[in-house]
């Protein structure tokens, strides 16, 4: 791949000898006006070319503090956190989701989180609506079945990732029963029992 700094101080050498050039052919004389504009146009975009390539090695830099940064308080969140894609396969799982789903976090990456729900037909229409709402966030109240525990109701807080398509943020407390916000409770129908069961 070709560095964009190193073609921009290429660029310049090589307009360095277009202008000798220029200044040879018009027999020592100055450049036409036009040839010399050009020149001057060209040398400008070399310019902006380095400044804008100094601009984004910037904010490439800063971009990489901010992630490091937003990891750092990802991991040291006190609700188990995990990020998925849409189809709730893990991402990413802090180490408070670890220790609720009792999975290193390591292990949680490249699972979906649909296999820790007690209830997968609720769980599989909170995707659809998940789907349904692209940017909005969702609370549910769901049964998750961690590994060898007993299951337990949790809420969920679902969220759309900024900056990242198709990435949602699922954040998982025990309810609050004195939390008077409403959650979404999906319906799922119940077979009702046939005829002459015991």
């Amino acid at each position: 791949m070709i560095n964009p700094m190193d073609a921009a101080s290429g660029w310049a050498k090589r307009l360095a000898i277009l202008r000798t050039q220029a200044a040879k052919r018009s027999n020592g004389g100055a450049p036409s006006d036009l040839t010399g504009e050009a020149l001057s146009m060209c040398d400008a975009l070399v310019r902006d070319l380095a400044g804008a390539q100094l601009a984004r090695d910037q904010l490439r830099a800063d971009l990489r503090v901010a992630d490091a940064a937003w990891d750092q308080l990802f991991g040291m969140m006190p609700a188990a956190c995990v990020v998925t894609d849409r189809a709730s396969v893990i991402l990413k799982a802090n180490l408070a989701a670890s220790a609720l789903l009792n999975v290193s976090a390591t292990h949680l990456k490249g699972r979906e989180l649909l296999v820790f729900s007690q209830d997968r037909e609720t769980f599989r229409a909170l995707l659809q609506e998940l789907d349904r709402s692209l940017s909005t966030d969702i609370r549910a109240r769901v049964m998750l079945r961690p590994r060898e525990r007993k299951p337990a109701a949790m809420q969920l807080h679902v969220a759309p990732l900024p900056g990242r398509d198709n990435t949602w943020l699922w954040i998982v407390t025990p309810p609050d029963p004195a939390d008077a916000t409403p959650s979404l409770e999906i319906a799922v129908a119940v077979p009702a029992p046939s005829p002459g069961a015991k």
